[in-house]
């Protein structure tokens, strides 16, 4: 398996995740999302000369309240922390169930963790509790709700690092 940039050799019209916005996004937006830098977008393939995608992800810069990682522990002089804000995974329906997902969300991971783009960490907003728990059990932690109404945020933070 191949993970890429997104590029115009991509066949997304054969991708289906079985999730209709996120088949949308991919197929009609995600070219425009990262043509604006709104996000960038990495494709897994089988085979890179094969260019059928299995999955993908989004990654942008984001800020969240200091307020929200509290419980965290994370040290910064600033009121809004800056984190990488994982805006989207999917996996192919005919490959569910087999891991891909992990390994994409472990590949986004890793390039927000070596971006030479500071972060604290990954910031995600699951739509339903299933996804919720396939975060949870990646190391996510829940963030608090402002409101009374059952919303997920979550986050996973990078260990600190230290100049030599």
């Amino acid at each position: 398996m191949k993970l890429l940039p997104l590029n115009r050799q991509h066949n997304r019209d054969l991708f289906d995740c079985g999730e209709e916005n996120l088949n949308t996004f991919f197929r009609c937006y995600a070219s425009q999302c990262v043509r604006n830098r709104d996000c960038s977008c990495y494709v897994l393939t089988d085979d890179p000369l094969d260019q059928i995608p299995l999955g993908y992800f989004t990654l942008s810069s984001f800020c969240i309240s200091r307020t929200l990682l509290s419980a965290m522990k994370i040290r910064s002089g600033y009121t809004q922390i800056p984190v990488t804000l994982l805006g989207r995974l999917a996996v192919d329906i005919k490959i569910q169930g087999k891991r891909v997902g992990h390994y994409l969300l472990n590949s986004a991971l890793l390039l927000a963790e070596e971006s030479p783009v500071a972060s604290h960490g990954v910031y995600v907003q699951p739509k339903n509790s299933r996804a919720a728990e396939f975060y949870r059990s990646a190391g996510f932690l829940d963030l608090e709700s402002n409101s009374n109404k059952p919303s997920y945020s979550m986050f996973f933070a990078f260990r600190r690092k230290t100049l030599n």
